[in-house]
Parts: C-alpha cells; structure tokens; sequence
C-alpha cells in the first residue's frame, strides 16, 4: 500500500511481495485483500496469482468488507482488467447490501469499476443512481464524470438521473 502511495513501481519488489501474499493468503483479513489489489492497481502492475487467490479466499468474507473495501477491490481488478466473474458479482451483491454506507466516492467508483469489466447490472446501477442523485449536491466532477461514463459503457440510461447529473455539472 505504502509503495503505491509513493508511486513506487519496484517490478521486483512488489512481485515478492505478491508471493509473500499468496502464501499467507488465508491470514489476510478485508483490509489486508482490499490494500493489496488496490496497491498493484494502482501502480498497473501485474500481481501473478494473487487476484486468483484473493478472489478465491476473500470470496466467502466479503461480509467482512466495509463500503471502502469493496469499492477499492471493485476499482482495483477494473484497472487491473481482471474479469472474476463469481467473486465480482459476490463482491456487486455485497456493494448493494452495504450501499447505504458508501460515500459518494464509493459509489461513483464502484459503477465506474464494474462497467469496463463487462458487467451490466441494471440493480447496481439504479442503486448507485438513487443515492448519488440524493446526494448529487456533494459530488465533485471525477465523480460525475465516472456515472455518465459508466452508464454510457453499459447503455444505462435513466433520464431523470442524466437531468439531474447535467444540472450539477453546470454547477461545477
């Protein structure tokens, strides 16, 4: 995590810190699995087996994973182009019950993550809708930005919400 915040890219480094994690996968709690695909996310680099492993052994604690967790792994296997598909959807079923603790820079990443990754979940996307479109007075325009791009990548279209998102696009 550290590394990525510094904009560290040690190919070498992270890799063997990929293998340490993978062979201490079942001792990585939600926070431990959310920092690690977050971390090789952001940075862009290719973390081997651990999103197998993470997908394999985080899939069954998602109920662990606070609203920031889930966001992140959501983002971090979309920048990392990393299609897993049950784990993805058990990670989308878990963002909808935890919906209302996510801040708005949850939610917008969240439908900006799953929709390049190929999955178009009408639900999700109402969801994540409703509670940007309560909130819309607090979003910044990379978030605004995210939900028409998002929408437009998955062909959701709810007029209502792109009146409103346009009003406040005007307004920043």
């Amino acid at each position: 995590w550290a590394f990525a915040k510094l904009g560290v890219a040690d190919a070498p480094l992270l890799a063997a810190v990929a293998s340490a994690a993978v062979a201490a996968i079942a001792e990585c709690d939600a926070q431990t699995f959310a920092n690690l695909v977050w971390s090789f996310g952001t940075l862009l680099l290719d973390p081997g087996r651990l999103l197998d492993e993470v997908s394999r052994e985080a899939h069954g604690r998602l109920g662990d994973f606070d609203a920031q967790e889930l966001a992140n792994t959501a983002w971090a296997y979309a920048r990392l182009v990393a299609v897993h598909k049950p784990f993805l959807e058990a990670v989308m079923q878990e963002s909808l019950v935890k919906l209302p603790d996510f801040v708005m820079q949850n939610l917008t990443n969240t439908a900006w993550a799953f929709a390049p990754l190929g999955f178009r979940s009408r639900p999700l996307m109402e969801a994540v809708t409703a509670a940007t479109l309560a909130g819309r007075d607090e979003l910044i325009p990379q978030e605004l930005s995210n939900m028409f791009w998002a929408s437009a990548k998955i062909g959701y279209f709810d007029e209502a919400c792109f009146s409103a998102y346009s009003v406040e696009s005007l307004r920043l």
